[in-house]
């Protein structure tokens, strides 16, 4: 049987269009894999380019980049061409991406730029190179703040530091966190760095400029117009400005070696006097408050109708010692103010048997002041161990005695624990051996406070610090109440 033509021509109607999608689709599934290819040709090229570069394939690079190909291109991590060359060490590869017009600032995916890497793995070659070829020695990391500048300074690198400085590195700049690389270099006690930073940042209105043919007139007809000793002492103010006093001294110091001039060990005289100043605030002198109140027992403490509000009190009102990781830091602090003024004394006694007699007069002056500021220091020394450090100790050993006693349960005349505590805490004053240095009233107590431990313990208490103690006690009675000098030439 014959369809009819309007049956024939409707399935027609209905059926070109779905042929036509059918095509379609089978058209664009096979151009997906024609333009997969082509993507995934790009990816490996770029692959086996980066690979050249590790492998440092000068020959394959140069025909990369003579067919007019980027110079930028990075690798799936983001790092480019440059990067990836520096990072690697490849001083070849990096001059024909330089050549080819790479980006000297381009960045990776972390914020660091070639010369930042260069920098940060101590590759000075390629330092040189990128800075010669328009590297930003100032560009940050976006992420950190970091400069070429800090990543030298933090790898105490001189050799880094030195080159970045011939091209205006900003020694003033702070990363995200706010610190300077000469910030940086103090954290880190990096001396020299510190100063060369400092001499950089001194020379701010008139910066060097970087190495180049015209660059050796300008410098050389530059005048001068300090003397070295003038120098040395503007540093060394700048640097009291900024509260391194001990970085002053030095700078003193070494102007003196230098020079010989009579100035600077005036100015080594007072910087010196700064950090007794500093040294002499920790000294308060607070024990003194204590022992006529608290410290030393008062009379309230032997009345039964007090007892229990005295044991309150004392509970509330714990005598505070001062931390020994303090007072080794103050107890450093004059060890070294010691020792530079030791070495001041020497040169100012040799100058005294050296110099004319004109010049006599200012250098008896120095002197008398240097020996003044010697018992000054000695003293102020004397009473920070005695009144700031030893005799906090024991009247808070005195005090938890006072506690163990009258704390005690019904089945024991103490409390074992808390005289334990108290035997702990008089051990510490044989912290450096400095009670044998301290006051004869500090050294009385101090057998005042034993006695009374001796009197409730009756011996019962047995423990590594007691052998302290009682080693502490012998030799002070072997030696009786003469002092061990810290410092016999002060006398």
């Amino acid at each position: 049987m014959k369809m009819p033509v309007y049956i024939t021509l409707g399935v027609w109607i209905v059926v070109l269009p779905l042929f036509a999608t059918v095509v379609a689709e089978g058209e664009a599934k096979e151009a997906k894999p024609l333009t997969q290819s082509i993507a995934e040709g790009e990816v490996e090229e770029t692959k086996s380019l980066i690979q050249s570069i590790i492998e440092g394939k000068v020959t394959e690079v140069s025909h990369y980049l003579a067919a007019a190909n980027s110079p930028d291109i990075a690798d799936e991590q983001g790092n480019p061409a440059l990067l990836v060359a520096v990072s690697h060490q490849q001083l070849p590869i990096v001059k024909l991406l330089l050549k080819a017009e790479a980006n000297p600032d381009v960045e990776n995916a972390a914020g660091m730029t070639a010369l930042m890497v260069a920098t940060h793995n101590q590759y000075h070659d390629l330092m040189q190179l990128l800075l010669e070829q328009g590297a930003n020695v100032n560009l940050q990391n976006k992420r950190t703040g970091y400069t070429a500048l800090m990543y030298a300074v933090e790898n105490n690198d001189m050799t880094a530091i030195e080159l970045l400085l011939q091209y205006h590195a900003d020694v003033n700049v702070r990363h995200y966190e706010g610190i300077s690389p000469m910030e940086i270099a103090q954290a880190h006690g990096y001396t020299d760095i510190f100063q060369k930073l400092l001499f950089s940042d001194w020379n701010v209105a008139q910066p060097a400029k970087p190495p180049s043919a015209t660059t050796t007139e300008t410098v050389t007809s530059t005048p001068q117009t300090s003397s070295p000793v003038t120098e040395y002492l503007s540093k060394a103010d700048y640097l009291l400005t900024q509260n391194q006093i001990r970085l002053a001294r030095e700078i003193v110091q070494d102007g003196y070696q230098v020079t010989g001039d009579m100035t600077l060990l005036g100015r080594w005289l007072e910087v010196d006097k700064r950090l007794f100043d500093e040294l002499k605030i920790k000294s308060q002198k607070r024990a003194l408050s204590q022992l006529a109140s608290v410290g030393s027992l008062p009379p309230s403490r032997n009345f039964l109708s007090n007892r229990q509000w005295q044991v309150q009190y004392e509970i509330n009102n714990p005598i505070a010692t001062l931390s020994f990781t303090e007072v080794d830091q103050v107890l450093e602090g004059y060890e070294q103010l010691k020792l530079s003024l030791i070495e001041l004394g020497t040169i100012l006694q040799n100058k005294i048997r050296e110099i004319a007699s004109q010049d006599l007069p200012q250098t008896e002056k120095q002197w008398r002041q240097y020996q003044s500021m010697v018992n000054e220091v000695t003293q102020s020394r004397y009473d920070y161990i005695s009144f700031d450090v030893l005799s906090p100790y024991l009247a808070r050993a005195e005090q938890q005695i006072f506690l163990a006693e009258n704390m005690s349960s019904l089945f024991s005349s103490y409390s074992p624990e808390i005289l334990q505590q108290a035997v702990k805490t008089l051990a510490k004053t044989d912290h450096q051996n400095i009670l044998f240095e301290a006051a004869p009233e500090v050294r009385e107590q101090f057998f005042r406070v034993y006695g009374l431990f001796q009197n409730l313990a009756k011996g019962e208490i047995q423990m590594e610090e007691l052998f302290i103690v009682q080693k502490i006690a012998d030799k002070l009675r072997t030696q009786g109440f003469t002092l061990e000098e810290w410092w016999p030439a002060s006398n």
